[in-house]
């Protein structure tokens, strides 16, 4: 996500469910930046993992401030889900 100079990461945690693992939260900076644009930077850091997976999957779900990325995949054995949130600021 550091590439991503537009967003400001406010919260990166680890959860128990295995619903949703890892959890991250972002906020743009700029509250003109179109949430279309920010979409396909966001699922590329998912496709880099993925490509490395056994089985990956991802969705976006269109929220009433920005959108939630969620993904999950089985990697060496190991399993993982989770989302990224993006809203506008304010």
């Amino acid at each position: 996500m550091a590439r991503m100079q537009y967003l400001d990461l406010k919260v990166a945690q680890l959860g128990d469910s295995l619903r949703c693992l890892i959890r991250f939260k972002g906020v743009l900076k700029r509250p003109n930046l179109m949430m279309e644009l920010v979409k396909p930077d966001v699922e590329n850091l998912w496709l880099e993992t993925a490509s490395l997976a056994q089985e990956a999957y991802h969705a976006f779900e269109l929220k009433e401030n920005g959108f939630e990325f969620h993904f999950l995949g089985i990697v060496k054995s190991s399993y993982m889900t989770g989302q990224i949130t993006i809203t506008k600021p304010g």
